[in-house]
């Protein structure tokens, strides 16, 4: 019985330049993708300056659209987003790495525009601006020291723009790479950023990051206690300390309690979401009046007397007046006669 042929890259060498041709033209025409891609890889082999007018047409295109992704559509627009990084990553990259750096910063901004035409329930289209954002410190590796001094302009100018905390995210992985005299005026110019930080958008991280980067402790101490409650990290403070010697510091720092009561950061993909609404840690108070007498629609977070009435609370807020005494029989006591 013959055995299945395998794809590898030896396997496809051995096919010849016409027949990849013939196959990847024909696959071309069906998949918008793999059409980006090829049309980049061509247009890379006229220099970075062909590539990049390619890119900054799709981009261009990105950035002006306003039209809803329905769900259906979803796939695809997430397999053209992904091959549109792919020519910047893989493409023009190894041609221009500074210009890459700008142009991929420049997509990870467009999602302020792209998250509010999606729905994007699976967070296929997320996985790719966080793969964006991933790709963001190989790339600054490979500039000189000139250039890197200048990637905090751009990544200011991202942080005015970012609603999710992408480039927070941004931000705070590649001030390693930064020179130390670069790291000095930025921290200089987010000191009078300090009113934005708002929401995902975490300036004080940003500088505390910066100052870990100079070795810069008590500066680091010094922002950490102007966090607010919610988001203060007593033991990475205590950790540090520790590690500097300062003990009857690191241990007044460890007997701190860090408080959750606030919003909640994730930290996936080097990004944060926030969730403006956390779950109480108790239920409502028991309502003071007879369920029977309520009207035909009655509050759902109003039936439950346990922990669980987060969920209902979270889900459909109404409910018919028959469940409502379902509920109420098996959730309050018999109503006094």
């Amino acid at each position: 019985m013959a055995r299945k042929p395998s794809l590898s890259h030896g396997a496809l060498v051995s096919l010849g330049a016409e027949k990849l041709a013939v196959l990847l033209m024909d696959e071309a025409g069906v998949n918008s993708a793999l059409r980006k891609r090829l049309n980049a890889a061509v247009a890379g082999g006229d220099g970075p300056d062909a590539l990049i007018k390619v890119i900054d047409r799709h981009l261009a295109a990105l950035e002006r659209e306003r039209a809803m992704v329905s769900w259906q559509a979803e796939r695809v627009f997430a397999q053209d987003l992904d091959a549109l990084v792919a020519s910047i990553t893989r493409e023009l990259a190894p041609l221009d790495s500074w210009r890459a750096v700008r142009l991929l910063l420049r997509f990870i901004d467009s999602h302020v525009t792209v998250f509010e035409r999606i729905d994007d329930s699976n967070g296929r289209i997320q996985d790719v601006y966080a793969r964006a954002c991933e790709a963001v410190p190989a790339l600054v590796e490979r500039l000189p020291l000139a250039e890197r001094a200048q990637l905090s302009t751009l990544v200011t100018t991202s942080l005015a723009r970012d609603t999710h905390g992408l480039a927070t995210g941004i931000a705070e992985a590649i001030v390693p790479l930064l020179p130390e005299g670069a790291l000095a005026a930025w921290d200089a110019v987010l000191a009078g950023m300090d009113g934005m930080d708002r929401g995902p958008v975490d300036v004080i991280g940003i500088r505390m990051a910066i100052a870990d980067a100079r070795a810069d402790l008590d500066g680091y101490l010094a922002l950490e206690a102007r966090r607010p409650d919610w988001r203060q990290n007593p033991l990475a403070a205590a950790e540090r300390l520790l590690a500097a010697g300062r003990l009857e510091e690191a241990l007044d720092w460890a007997r701190r309690e860090r408080r959750t009561s606030g919003p909640t950061i994730s930290t996936a993909y080097g990004w944060r979401r926030a969730s403006w609404r956390p779950r109480p840690t108790a239920p409502p108070p028991r309502p003071c009046v007879d369920p029977r007498l309520k009207p035909l629609w009655m509050p759902a977070f109003c039936a439950s007397t346990s922990p669980s009435w987060a969920i209902s609370r979270n889900s459909t807020p109404w409910i018919r007046r028959s469940t409502w005494r379902r509920v109420a029989r098996t959730l309050l006591p018999p109503w006094p006669s």
